[in-house]
């Protein structure tokens, strides 16, 4: 066994250990069995290895390769040592793993930003050039939210000007305007606003001096600005520069030692996912944000994690699992109360919750069981009631929902009048997310394309996806 004085402990293999369910008795257990069954008789870990692995000791070989293949067995996830922090110290990575320094991930802002301006997404950073997803994904996000960050010395002394607060929170404001117009319009008008001003922003590291605590305030504040840069891309279909800007912004939260906005940001990158048709990679990268933000997020990111969990398992078709998380996300979102919640997560309200859930029935009236359609009905009704009235996109978003959870009621007279709502909002965003929905819902209308009401419908959808 490896040992070091000055050890960390291994955040990655407790991530994965409680992935897998498996607690340091079942896990010793379980490696003690596989080690037989491989001949390595002399293998006999207990609990207390365990916990010494979980503190950072290195367990000698075969034990890592015995660890990785009970974890990936029991997650049904191929992972690799680098994965659990089991890598040979001073081996070659094969993976990017993003900027390391504050200065450098500032620099990577900047220069995605100018680029995305002038060449549309383009820019020459040295993040990947394609959509990355599966195991390819997850082995980047995982070391930025299981290991801790380097001191990056937020103080950089080589600005002219000195800035404080009012810099950071004047970048605050900025970035709720354009999460407001985002969330009301859609991504298509704002965009390339929303990207000038993170240029601007980023800038402000390189060019002043402040504090320490100024600097962490203010790589956070960039940090959130590139998630809804990142955000409006995914609404727009430019996916690949998504996910550039979140896994930037990232790396941010990690400089900034900002766990919610971390959250925040999985979060953003499962839903992308989740939209992209890969609900496994979206499931693991909430699994993801809830452990790293264990000891912080309150009650209201909670209930928004749970029930997206509860969404990508619907669409994987895990009841059992769906049952769980959408009980957890409905006990979290009971214990909302007066606490201070970041500006992000306060989208996620009475109607955000029964329009998620709501949705999550919907899939599975769909796909398996068509009595939920009745209860995704009542939910995103109960959404549109609390829903205010200038968030249009999300309006679009509910009404498009209802009306394919009317259809697979087969209640068609609603489906149409749901759908028609639908269109007379679509008309009014930006939106190409919006516009993929309203695909799903002209495909689902094929069956009916023969009824009266239904075809009126049909050719009015494929009027606006025309234009």
């Amino acid at each position: 066994m490896n040992y070091d004085v000055n050890r960390s402990a291994n955040h990655r293999l407790i991530y994965w250990q409680q992935r897998a369910g498996l607690n340091n008795t079942r896990l010793a257990v379980a490696i003690r069995e596989r080690a037989g069954a491989r001949g390595h008789r002399h293998v006999q870990p207990d609990a207390r290895r365990v916990r010494a692995w979980r503190q950072g000791e290195r367990p000698r070989d075969p034990v890592p390769e015995l660890i990785l293949e009970v974890l990936s067995e029991r997650i049904g996830v191929t992972i690799m040592l680098s994965d659990v922090g089991l890598d040979v110290p001073g081996a070659e990575r094969v993976r990017w793993d993003g900027p390391w320094s504050l200065v450098q991930t500032v620099t990577e802002i900047i220069a995605l930003a100018r680029g995305d301006l002038m060449l549309g997404g383009r820019a020459g950073t040295s993040l990947p050039q394609e959509f990355l997803r599966g195991e390819d994904l997850l082995s980047i996000v995982q070391s930025w939210t299981t290991t801790a960050a380097e001191s990056s010395g937020m103080g950089i002394r080589t600005g002219r000007k000195r800035i404080g607060d009012l810099e950071v929170v004047q970048i605050r404001a900025a970035t709720e305007a354009f999460r407001s117009l985002d969330n009301a319009y859609g991504g298509g008008l704002t965009r390339e606003a929303v990207i000038g001003q993170l240029i601007s922003a980023a800038s402000l590291v390189e060019d002043t001096t402040y504090s320490e605590e100024v600097g962490r305030k203010l790589i956070t504040g960039i940090g959130d600005l590139a998630t809804v840069a990142g955000w409006m891309c995914h609404d727009v279909s430019m996916h690949v520069a998504a996910q550039r800007y979140f896994l930037l912004a990232l790396q941010a939260s990690r400089e900034a030692d900002a766990p919610d906005l971390a959250a925040h940001v999985l979060g953003c990158m499962a839903r992308q996912a989740g939209h992209l048709g890969r609900p496994s990679d979206a499931l693991e990268l909430i699994h993801l944000a809830r452990y790293g933000a264990r000891h912080t997020m309150t009650p209201r990111i909670g209930a928004l994690l749970y029930s997206l969990e509860a969404r990508y398992n619907a669409m994987m078709g895990r009841l059992k699992d769906f049952d769980r998380a959408a009980g957890q996300a409905e006990a979290a979102f009971a214990d909302c109360g007066p606490e201070q919640d970041p500006s992000w997560v306060t989208y996620f309200d009475t109607s955000e919750y029964y329009a998620t859930l709501g949705i999550c029935h919907q899939i599975i009236a769909r796909t398996s069981i068509p009595d939920h359609a009745r209860r995704s009905i009542e939910m995103i009704g109960h959404a549109l009631a609390h829903r205010d009235p200038s968030r249009v996109r999300s309006r679009a978003f509910d009404y498009l929902g209802l009306s394919r959870a009317y259809l697979a009621a087969g209640e068609l007279e609603s489906a149409e009048a749901a759908g028609t709502t639908a269109l007379e909002l679509t008309g009014k965003v930006s939106s190409e997310r919006v516009r993929d929905r309203l695909k799903e819902l002209l495909r689902e209308t094929s069956p009916y394309a023969d009824i009266p009401v239904i075809a009126d419908l049909r050719g009015r959808i494929l009027d606006r996806l025309s234009n």
